[in-house]
């Protein structure tokens, strides 16, 4: 003989279904939220890594020389700040 569940019961096994399927929805999205932080987490680290590249460049070209010689075919260089 099938016991037979009461409403109640069918109830609490439906909801405890649909939380196991939010769950499982929840854990996809945090993690593709997750993924997009780190995406522009590297891109923000790929641009300050090209700045600092272009500050030194800048900097070293500064303390060179070559800025006082290229100053009087432009004009000035301006000052050196770090």
């Amino acid at each position: 003989m099938e016991s037979a569940r009461s409403p109640l019961i069918e109830k609490l096994h439906e909801d405890r279904t649909d939380m196991a399927r939010y769950r499982e929805w929840k854990r996809g999205e945090d993690r593709r939220m997750l993924e997009a932080i780190e995406a522009k987490g590297e891109v923000v680290a790929d641009l300050l890594a090209a700045y600092d590249a272009r500050h030194a460049a800048l900097v070293r070209f500064m303390e060179s020389g070559r800025c006082r010689d290229a100053s009087t075919a432009r004009g000035s260089c301006p000052p050196l700040r770090r």
